[in-house]
């Protein structure tokens, strides 16, 4: 049911930090994702399906449109990630996201 969803949802997530897209994650690769994912997991340290979530609409954002989160794009994930706090505050990082991205598709849609 849902925990194959999720865990598709994660393979997902995962792949987008391969940003060299050599089919593994080096170290900084490796770094990163493990940053991200205690950022989100939050005090119980495991993810939850809503944070899953969350994570999963940051990263993309980050990731932008090769899909995937180069060194520059890790630093600026991880800088905002920093400046946020602890993962309490990741609704409302992702709820500034999504603020950001709709506000950016209404001016290129031109509405």
């Amino acid at each position: 049911g849902s925990q194959h969803a999720d865990i598709e949802e994660f393979m997902g997530v995962l792949a987008m930090f391969d940003g060299d897209d050599d089919q593994d994650l080096d170290e900084k690769e490796r770094a990163s994702l493990v940053a991200t994912v205690t950022f989100f997991a939050g005090g119980d340290k495991q993810l939850q399906e809503g944070e899953l979530d969350a994570m999963n609409k940051v990263v993309r954002f980050f990731a932008g449109l090769d899909g995937q989160i180069d060194s520059k794009e890790a630093i600026a994930m991880g800088q905002v990630l920093e400046q946020s706090g602890s993962s309490s505050q990741a609704g409302l990082l992702v709820k500034k996201i999504e603020d950001a991205m709709s506000s950016a598709y209404t001016s290129v849609a031109g509405t």
